[in-house]
């Protein structure tokens, strides 16, 4: 029993760190492209004036 708690323990740990980098991998790439949208609006918007 004791074992297959650790291996629970073990596995849940992994499963959090993996959905945590996804989630910071998927965070940055929307906050990049974002930003990008927004330099390119913003350098269009310039150029026009």
């Amino acid at each position: 029993m004791a074992q297959y708690l650790e291996a629970s323990k073990q596995a849940s740990k992994q499963a959090s760190k993996q959905a945590s980098k996804q989630a910071s991998k998927q965070a940055s790439k929307q906050a990049s492209k974002q930003a990008s949208k927004q330099a390119s609006k913003q350098a269009s918007k310039q150029a026009k004036v």
